[in-house]
């Protein structure tokens, strides 16, 4: 927040400054980290101490990534068979991933945990607490599962993996992915995906908490992890591969206020599934767009956002019409696909 509230220049623009050990980069006003680390990012005030003086100001931030879930717990045990407890910690970049296990609020099968294995000796139900210390940060992580532990005639019958799909073969740079994955079969015992990156990764991204976060356009292989999902103690994986096309970001000034044209030429290489996101910088009393001349009803914010994807191969223009009081300005950006 710009203080004070009445300054004449309060547009912050950051940037990463000179300490980067965790893999930051933003990405409009969010940033990002890759791994665990420090970053120093910079924000600047474009003649914010004075008529041609920039303002700026450092922050240090530490980045720590919380443990989001643990997954890979059975929820029923054979009486006399053991049971390593293999906790799967969520996400695999967590700064805290060692599991504390522990016998929970309910025990009716003379449950004991020695060494990470879990012994019973009766049939019932046991609560096992697993705890990540400073998992959630400043505070430990846990989580309860409910076994129940069965004789042979009671155990379900285990229902293997065969298949997941439902994952998109493209994504766009700058644009968060949620991954969801369709287990199939629906009534498998498993069905807990764990996603990781994979042998392939041209294009700068990470994964957390379930979301792959993309930076630049190439490719990325991702893995699907379901814990026992072949086998009772045998994991299911399976690879996807993911385009990811181009984001280009382009502010516009309306300095001066004269009318103008940009030529943006090829658009640093956007490939047909990308995007342009084009802002107005500034404050203004009306916006208004027009792509290739025709005007882009509803869009009447500072931002528009153009997919590549519904353009035709060759020569376009995006204008943006502003109003300072009643007065209209134009620019105009050429761009081909």
């Amino acid at each position: 927040m710009v203080q004070p509230e009445d300054a004449t220049n309060k547009t912050i623009v950051w940037s990463i400054g000179m300490i980067n050990t965790c893999g930051a980069y933003i990405v409009g006003n969010i940033l990002r980290t890759a791994k665990t680390g420090t970053v120093t990012i910079t924000a600047t005030v474009v003649n914010g101490a004075g008529a041609a003086t920039n303002y700026t100001r450092n922050f240090t931030v530490n980045s720590i990534v919380a443990v989001a879930d643990i997954t890979g717990i059975p929820s029923y045990k054979l009486v006399n068979n053991d049971l390593e407890l293999k906790g799967v910690v969520q996400p695999e970049d967590a700064t805290s991933k060692t599991i504390v296990w522990s016998i929970g609020s309910v025990n009716t099968c003379g449950a004991v945990i020695e060494t990470g294995v879990l012994k019973t000796n009766t049939a019932g139900t046991v609560i096992i607490t697993a705890t990540v210390a400073n998992g959630a940060g400043a505070s430990n992580y846990t989580k309860n599962f409910t076994i129940n532990v069965v004789e042979d005639s009671d155990y379900p019958a285990f229902i293997a993996v065969t298949n997941i799909s439902g994952v998109p073969k493209t994504a766009i740079a700058g644009t968060d992915l949620v991954l969801k994955g369709a287990i199939d079969p629906s009534d498998a015992t498993s069905k807990t995906i764990v996603w990781s990156i994979g042998s392939v990764n041209t294009c700068g991204a990470v994964i957390e908490t379930g979301v792959l976060k993309i930076n630049t356009a190439g490719t990325v292989t991702i893995t699907a992890t379901v814990v026992n999902g072949a086998a009772e103690n045998t994991d299911y994986t399976q690879d996807f591969t993911i385009t990811v096309n181009g984001h280009v970001t382009i502010s516009v000034n309306f300095t001066g206020f004269a009318d103008e044209t940009i030529n943006l030429g090829s658009v640093g290489g956007i490939t047909a599934g990308g995007k342009i996101t084009v802002t107005v910088t500034g404050s203004y009393t009306s916006y208004t767009w027009y792509t290739d001349g025709v005007k882009a009803e509803g869009m009447t914010t500072n931002q528009f956002v153009i997919y590549n994807a519904g353009l035709d191969y060759g020569q376009h223009t995006v204008t943006a019409i502003v109003k300072k009081g009643s007065i209209p300005y134009s620019k105009v950006l050429s761009f081909t696909k």
